[in-house]
């Protein structure tokens, strides 16, 4: 009697179980603002892929903020690696003539109106900033009440340049904040010398002018309003993306309303179960204990 070992028969096991073997993902989501919380690769996982957003700005009286940025993308990883994931939280909405307190993870106070959204992102190698590989821009927060619904929103987070708030139908960089890019944060409004933002974290708006927006946080961060909104913070990295064993990246900008979410998709591998030998002219039963 003639016996074929299991190692022999894996061809005939991957021939079997057909576009069902390892087909099935598993999605882990983290949607409560804040961080970090930490992600560790599955055995045998190679690649996961992200679907991530930053969060909204917080609104004025007429006028929401702007909406946080959406980050997808594919990275290459290895068994045990350990990502640290921040989500961002939406900015606070209008109280007269106070701070309003940035949403979680980099976005700015506002001050009479909205905060500015925190961004989302993913970190590899430690809890830094410089760490981050991935960052979904959050919205700057709502300004000034002109009486038109819309006209003051905060500026939109996202892409590899954040929108700059508005004012009474404008984006006079006057009276808003600008948006974050790659390489530096969002100018305050000009007019009045407003704070601009910085690596990681939207501006603040100055309490000496009573209607303005806090910047969005991002990989930079959109500059502080006065009357009007704040800017939106930059996405990293630019779409197109192929270093550093990123691939498929697709930076949008002006995506998400509401609190930010992080979500990643792996493989959900599991080992082959049953008999490791099977005699020649008859069969065995085999099974996945994962999806």
């Amino acid at each position: 009697m003639k016996r074929f070992y299991f190692s022999n028969l894996l061809i005939v096991i991957a021939i079997l179980l057909g576009s069902d073997f390892g087909a099935k993902a598993q999605t882990t989501t983290y949607s409560t603002p804040g961080g970090p919380y930490y992600y560790t690769v599955g055995p045998g996982v190679t690649a996961i892929s992200v679907d991530m957003s930053g969060a909204q700005g917080g609104s004025s009286i007429s006028s929401p903020g702007g909406k946080g940025g959406r980050m997808q993308a594919a990275i290459t990883v290895t068994t045990g690696q350990v990502f640290a994931v921040y989500v961002g939280g939406t900015g606070a909405n209008y109280s007269y003539c106070v701070s309003t307190a940035g949403g979680l993870n980099g976005g700015g106070s506002g001050y009479g109106y909205g905060g500015g959204g925190g961004a989302s992102d993913i970190r590899s190698g430690g809890i830094a900033l410089t760490n981050r590989i991935l960052v979904a821009a959050g919205g700057g927060g709502g300004g000034y009440d002109c009486g038109t619904s819309g006209g003051e929103n905060g500026g939109d987070g996202g892409g590899t340049t954040g929108g700059n708030g508005n004012y009474c139908g404008t984006t006079s960089t006057c009276v808003c904040g600008s948006g974050a890019t790659l390489t530096g944060g969002g100018a305050g409004a000009s007019c009045y010398g407003s704070p601009s933002g910085g690596l990681g974290a939207g501006a603040n708006a100055s309490s000496s002018y009573c209607y303005a927006g806090g910047g969005g946080g991002g990989y930079y961060g959109g500059g502080a309003g006065a009357y009007g909104g704040g800017g939106g913070g930059s996405s990293f990295p630019a779409s197109g993306t192929t270093t550093g064993g990123l691939s498929g990246v697709i930076n949008t900008s002006a995506y998400n309303s509401g609190v930010g979410s992080v979500a990643i998709c792996a493989p959900n591998l599991g080992a082959i179960v049953g008999s490791s030998t099977v005699c020649v002219g008859t069969t065995t039963a085999l099974s996945i204990s994962g999806s």
